[in-house]
This record gives C-alpha cells, structure tokens and sequence, in this order.
C-alpha cells in the first residue's frame, strides 16, 4: 500500500513539473521581441547614416558602406555615386531618426518600422510617409538589408488627406458576378500576355540557323541597374544637393 501512495506521488509531481514546463514555453514563445541598449544604438547609426545620405541623395556614398552586400549586388561605387542605389528617396525632415519601432525579430534579421516627416519646403510635394527597414548585424555594426515605403500620407497642405498603403497597389478580390471595376484591367483580357508569349516563342524557334550563327554563343547581356529617385531631383541631374 505505501509503494502505491509513493508511486502516485511521483506521478503527479511529475506531471505537475511537465505543466509547468509547457506553461513558461508559452509564455517564452509570446514573449514580444526584445533588442539591447547597445543593439538599439547600433541600429539608431544606421538608421541615421541611411536616411541623411542615402535617401536624402547627399553624399550618397557615405551611405555605400551601411548596407549588405545583397542589397548592393550588381551596383558599382560609380553608379552608387551617381545616384543609382536601393535605397527609397525622401526629403527627410531633422538628422537624427531613432523614433522607430521594433516589428519583428527573425534569424538575425531585425525588421522596424519607421515614419519620416518631409521638409516643409519641398519642391517634390511630398507627405509623410511611413517605411519598413531590415537589418543584419554585421561585427560591430548593423547594415540595411530593405529599404521601402509601407505607407504613404498626404501633404500637410493637402486639400484631400489619404492614407495609401502597399495594399492599395495590389490586386483586390472581386465579387462573384460583378463587372470589373473602372480603372482596372478587365480580368477576361489575362490570357493575353501568355497567347502573345506562345507565338513569340514560336516565331523564335522559326530563326533561321545563320541568325542563330551570328549570335556569339553564351553571351549574356546584363540589364542596367535602376536609377532609384524622383523626377527632377538632383540625381537625375547627377549632382548631391539636399531637396528642398
């Protein structure tokens, strides 16, 4: 009788201990994600380094070595230079940004949220608008993995206010039944891009061999890098001045 009462104990303290243990996994695994003094400083460098250089187009090179070299890929410290970097343009207001928010944690990788005032004076008319960074460590150091705008908000001035999110951009459900909206492609007409592709594709293969022969074998041409900025600012001209 006593070794019964002993192994019933010790089965209920051991359940008792497994509980336990799936009751601080769940709150471990809810915890939000957390970040350091010194990784928020880190990433308040970059956040700065990038948005005062590389944004605001002024001195775009002292942004060069603030982002991965992923983000880099295929663009040369000319081209950098001239203003041909992934990096959003924006006439940001102020020099320091550490009013960002914590998003996500995810391998390394440190996702936040960030909303840039323009300057008052902007010839561009541009309202606020709200951004979503990536970063990575990288030894001391954080670099931008992402730069892109999550949402847009209307001038101050704005006679009309709108808030326009990356969802307003994107394809919108239909109702069964219901004509396609104005303004939108008809979805009948989606068909077409994959005909047209089929007879180019055939047309292609109907080369005659002495075309093929007068194409070197293997040659790749690369596509030119995009130039990342806004309609008449100064790197379209090729030069580094802060909008105004």
């Amino acid at each position: 009788m006593a070794d019964r009462r002993r192994r019933y104990r010790l089965a209920m303290r051991l359940l008792v201990a497994a509980a336990l243990a799936l009751v601080f996994a769940g709150t471990a695994s809810a915890a939000p994600p957390h970040l350091t003094k010194a990784e928020r400083a880190g990433i308040n460098k970059t956040v700065d380094m990038v948005v005062n250089y590389g944004a605001k187009r002024v001195n775009v090179m002292r942004s060069y070595n603030w982002v991965t070299p992923e983000m880099r890929s295929g663009i040369t410290r000319k081209q950098w230079k001239e203003g041909t970097l992934p990096i959003y343009p924006f006439p940001a207001q102020g020099t320091t940004f550490h009013h960002w928010s914590l998003k996500w944690i995810s391998d390394g990788t440190v996702g936040i949220e960030l909303l840039l005032m323009p300057t008052l004076k902007n010839k561009f008319d541009v309202g606020p608008i709200i951004f979503d960074l990536y970063l990575r460590p990288s030894g001391k150091r954080w670099l931008l993995d992402g730069f892109m705008p999550a949402a847009t908000l209307a001038p101050v001035n704005a006679k009309k206010t709108k808030v326009r999110s990356v969802a307003d951009f994107s394809p919108q459900p239909a109702q069964a039944g219901a004509a396609p909206q104005r303004g939108k492609i008809n979805p009948d007409w989606l068909w077409f891009p994959f005909a047209a592709g089929s007879v180019s594709c055939r047309a292609g293969a109907r080369v005659s061999p002495r075309c093929r022969r007068a194409s070197p074998a293997g040659r790749v041409r690369s596509i030119p890098a995009c130039r990342w900025s806004w309609a008449g600012s100064p790197t379209a001209s090729r030069r580094s001045s802060t909008p105004r």
